[in-house]
């Protein structure tokens, strides 16, 4: 047997020329091995129990860390994923875990089921609200500071502690309205969400905050651990499909510092919550949403490559130049396509959403009545009827292409592979509503016709999408 070589002995010439690490191709060897791995780990499922016993570690973390993880080294994971890609090829998917085999989810924490046939529009307005809204006069214990909204975290007079958050002067009932909606709808769809009430600022003795429309969220029970990550969740059926409700409300900021994980000590539960719909219908923190929002992220690296290589002449889904419908709407229309919405910042769970999570989700959304929706909206209290009436007619189209893309046999093959159709050809009803066709409304107004359309139906009675009500 030959004797191993002295690990003193000198190095020869071509050994000495080799860079630091051994031969070239071990070291390129090794990077893929561990290439490999980490797209391998980026693909498999998280498997969440359905009711959390432990108590979950906080796992915050800096904005900086959470957008770079978001925006690119997820989704290089999962681009890299080679067993999704492989699955694809074979016809499979990445279904969720904890399905039901009724193509349901149980309760759990994250999720409650209810029967939208059961719940009455007085149900809808309450919501989650199950105690009597905050009793004046309120207390400052601190002004607000993260965040767009302008606000304090204070007491009313019974000692309960609530977050209250202003409009901005400019746009009264904006961003507090479209909290109440989208909470009041997102919690009949079976979600958690804090209990938000519509206030008026009374007793503070600080003249930014008295006499001003605001918006009162409770505190949540419990011990506050932290924000959860739609990253680890994504296994979970509800959060993909979550996408879909988000989206029909154009709900645009889903990051993960709008959600919160509680603790219940005595129960040894603990429970996951969806926060703020400021960004929701047609409002953001800083006034009318853009145009943009909704169809593409805010550093989207794709649109940005079908910029370069088009010279920017692709035909964007959405007019640049539509308008607010009013200062407490805001830019809500039914410009709409449900497999190419975007949130603000890329969501993982919601990259995941199958055909099947959004048929789930998608049948739940049209059980929805026009009585429904108008009591969530009757829950903001906007003073213009004109302003309730468009919210409701927008809701209902867009419900409409919902219904149209996921219950009508509307899938495209790429839907059924978990991926996005392309910009052109996609099922949604962006396309027949360009800039420059009729059925496009620079303000986003549904025609006026539709009001009294909707008017002459007997009441109780589900709204029928006709392919005009359905792409606008």
């Amino acid at each position: 047997m030959a004797s191993t070589p002295s690990l003193t002995r000198p190095l020869s010439p071509c050994e000495a020329a080799r860079p630091h690490g051994g031969h070239p191709l071990r070291r390129v060897a090794r990077v893929g091995a561990v290439a490999l791995a980490v797209a391998l780990l980026g693909c498999q499922n998280v498997n969440n129990p359905d009711w959390v016993r432990e108590r979950p570690p906080n796992a915050e973390e800096p904005f900086v860390i959470l957008w770079l993880k978001n925006n690119y080294f997820h989704p290089v994971g999962r681009l890299l994923a080679l067993d999704r890609h492989l699955g694809q090829l074979l016809g499979q998917t990445c279904e969720a875990s904890h399905v039901l085999p009724d193509g349901s989810v149980a309760d759990s924490s994250f999720y409650t089921n209810r029967d939208l046939t059961r719940l009455s529009p007085e149900d809808i307005y309450r919501g989650a609200t199950t105690q009597p809204g905050p009793t004046p006069p309120f207390t400052v214990t601190k002004v607000k500071a993260g965040g767009g909204a302008r606000g304090f975290f204070g007491r009313d007079a019974l000692g309960a502690r609530f977050l209250f958050k202003l409009d901005l002067p400019d746009y009264p009932e904006l961003t507090t309205g479209a909290e109440v909606v989208g909470s009041r709808l997102i919690w009949a769809l079976g979600y958690n969400v804090p209990e938000m009430y519509i206030v008026t600022i009374e007793g503070t003795g600080d003249p930014r905050f008295d006499g001003r429309r605001a918006l009162a969220s409770r505190f949540l029970p419990g011990e506050i651990v932290g924000p959860f990550k739609y990253y680890g969740v994504r296994d979970r059926r509800e959060m993909r499909a979550l996408q879909l409700a988000q989206g029909w409300l154009n709900n645009v900021d889903c990051t993960d510092f709008n959600t919160l994980i509680t603790w219940d000590r005595e129960g040894h539960l603990a429970r996951f919550w969806i926060l703020d719909f400021s960004s929701a219908l047609g409002s953001t923190d800083h006034g009318p949403k853009e145009p943009k929002q909704g169809w593409e992220h805010t550093w989207d690296v794709f649109e940005q490559l079908t910029d370069l290589v088009t010279l920017g002449l692709d035909t964007d889904p959405y007019d640049r130049n539509a308008k607010p419908f009013s200062p407490a709407v805001g830019l809500f229309d039914d410009n709409y396509d449900p497999w190419r919405w975007k949130p603000l910042m890329p969501n993982m769970a919601f990259a995941d959403m199958t055909e099947a999570d959004a048929r789930w989700l998608a049948e739940k959304i049209a059980a929805f009545t026009p009585e429904q929706l108008r009591a969530a909206i009757a829950a903001a209290e906007y003073s213009r009827q004109e302003d309730r009436d468009y919210l409701l007619q927008m809701l209902l189209r867009r419900e409409a292409i919902l219904r149209r893309t996921f219950l009508s046999g509307g899938f495209t093959s790429a839907s059924k592979s978990g991926s996005r159709p392309s910009r052109r050809g996609a099922p949604g009803c962006w396309a027949k509503a360009r800039p420059g066709s009729r059925n496009w409304s620079s303000r986003g107004r549904a025609p006026a016709s539709a009001p009294s359309q909707r008017a002459r139906r007997v009441p109780g009675e589900r709204p029928r999408a006709s392919p005009r009500e359905a792409c606008g």
